[in-house]
C-alpha cells in the first residue's frame, strides 16, 4: 500500500460451497496511475492474487480502484 501511494482499503470475503468469493476496494489520491494507467492497476491485481492461497478455479476475485471512498 505505501510503496504505490494507496490510501486505504476494504476486502469482502464470502465462501460458498468450495467457492470463495474475494472483492477489494483499493482507495487511491484521484491523479493515482495517470501517468501509468491500466498497466498499474493490473501489475497491483496480479500481486494480489500471487499472494492468494486459494487455487484461481475456486475462487471469484476482483480488485476496483475509487479515489471516492464512498464507493469502497
Amino acid at each position: 500500500m505505501q510503496r504505490e501511494g494507496l490510501r486505504q482499503y476494504f476486502s469482502h470475503v464470502a465462501k460458498a460451497g468450495r467457492g470463495h468469493y474475494i472483492e477489494i476496494h483499493i482507495v487511491t489520491a484521484p491523479d493515482f496511475a495517470s501517468d501509468r494507467g491500466i498497466a498499474l492497476l493490473d501489475d497491483i491485481r496480479e500481486q494480489i492474487a500471487a499472494g492468494l492461497s486459494i487455487p484461481p478455479e475456486r475462487r471469484w476475485f476482483t480488485v476496483a480502484f475509487t479515489a471516492d471512498p464512498r464507493w469502497a
